[in-house]
């Protein structure tokens, strides 16, 4: 009898230990922390979650140095945890959990001690966030097999002795009560962080307004040529970026094309007797771009970009000496991206640009020079704030310079040079999907 339990008890430990083993944990991917040279966040971070989750290594899921997803799958991952040290605002570790696409599912913005190290609520944090997503948990702690109670000898039976006095009945002393810790109150989740610098989107729009001054003037001018002076119009201003290799591994998942158009509204030019003429400026460009991975831990991303503009300013009916304006042209620029704080990024854009066409000036209809040539410049810099999900504001301020070289005079028009400046400011709102 005694052997079949035995028996019994040794198949049922056999299963059980089958059955655990067949839950294997889920598998995940811990990176090493950009600018952390000791990689002490990182061997932190395995310690804390490798005993719940299966680590996989991290040249397992990446390509030429960087994450891929389709290799994240591949190994049957769940995610992978990538983050950068930065010490711009104070010692700060950008932590973000990529699971499927090329955004962060989840991001994390952490402070970093003296020691390199995750303090330990921010460390539980994590650990707790991460393995509830996945619906994991430590594993519980091993309880000892029972042992066998000793065996106490019995006491030889009392020997009967006279009834003794009554005690006096005891005095009840009332203890105090174990004073009690307080919970501590659940504390918030940790700010969701910017997504990481670099981070590539499939769309991204952008809808606002914009306001401009205008300055046509001529050098060595003589002759009824009128100088444009607009103290201030404005309008609506748009643009659109599409990466169609956004999902993709590599440096082409940042090329892409960009549009953008701005028109002026309720714009009116006086003519020389007083009478208000109705005017429309307008500006059209798009390009190829290339958005660049991020250079070292401060996150800077540069974007080139080469394409096509074009900007016309008439006024109805026409002015007598007053050329509109027509041009035409190949522009070239570099536009940069430098996160300066969690929610705010510098924007900086510079461009150069060729006319091919510069009319009414040069060789235009009718012309009022018959040669010449034109080119400019184009800068603009400003703020970018997230502010919640995919949406960010922007507000940038630029200048734009036309010069132009004028020969061959037609009629009784004389100049040797013009230029064509124009301020403007501009407030959009983005949304980066």
């Amino acid at each position: 009898m005694r052997g079949s339990i035995g028996r019994g008890l040794v198949v049922a430990a056999l299963f059980l230990t089958a059955t655990a083993a067949g839950a294997a944990p889920p598998r995940l991917a811990i990176g090493p922390v950009r600018g952390d040279a000791k990689r002490a966040l990182t061997r932190q971070l395995s310690r804390a979650l490798c005993g719940t989750f299966e680590c996989v290594p991290w040249a397992e899921v990446t390509k030429k140095g960087k994450l891929d997803t389709a290799l994240l799958r591949k190994q049957g991952a769940v995610g992978a945890l990538a983050g950068v040290l930065s010490t711009r605002t104070g010692r700060v570790l950008n932590l973000d959990l990529v699971t499927r696409g090329p955004r962060p599912a989840q991001s994390w913005r952490l402070p970093v001690n003296a020691r390199g190290l995750l303090d330990a609520d921010s460390l539980d944090l994590v650990k707790r966030e991460v393995e509830g997503r996945f619906g994991v948990a430590a594993p519980p702690p091993v309880a000892a097999p029972p042992r066998a109670p000793a065996t106490v000898p019995l006491p030889p039976p009392p020997v009967a002795r006279p009834p003794a006095a009554a005690a006096p009945t005891p005095v009840p002393v009332p203890v105090p009560a174990p004073a009690t810790r307080p919970v501590p109150a659940s504390r918030p989740p940790a700010e969701a962080a910017a997504p990481a610098a670099g981070a590539q989107w499939l769309v991204a729009a952008e809808l606002g307004v914009f306001l401009a001054k205008r300055d046509l003037t001529y050098s060595g001018a003589s002759g009824p040529l009128l100088e444009h002076h607009i103290p201030g119009m404005g309008g609506p201003a748009a643009r659109l970026e599409l990466f169609p290799l956004a999902s993709q591994a590599g440096a082409l998942r940042g090329l892409g094309l960009s549009a953008d158009y701005a028109r002026s509204v309720l714009l009116e030019t006086k003519s020389t007797t007083g009478t208000k003429l109705s005017t429309t400026a307008q500006r059209i460009g798009a390009a190829v771009v290339w958005r660049a991975p991020p250079l070292g831990s401060a996150g800077l991303v540069l974007t080139p970009s080469v394409g096509y503009e074009n900007r016309q300013l008439a006024v109805s009916g026409g002015l007598a000496g007053l050329p509109d304006t027509k041009l035409s042209g190949l522009r070239g620029g570099l536009a940069l991206e430098l996160p300066v704080a969690p929610r705010f990024t510098l924007l900086i854009d510079v461009a150069y640009l060729r006319w091919l066409t510069a009319r009414e000036l040069v060789k235009g209809t009718p012309a009022f020079f018959g040669g010449g040539s034109a080119w400019g410049l184009d800068a603009s810099g400003g703020l970018g704030v997230r502010l919640f999900g995919p949406f960010s504001i922007r507000a940038l301020v630029g200048y734009s310079l036309t010069r132009y070289s004028l020969k061959s005079p037609t009629g009784a028009y004389q100049a040797t040079a013009a230029s064509d400046a124009v301020l403007r400011g501009s407030a959009t709102l983005r949304a980066e999907l």
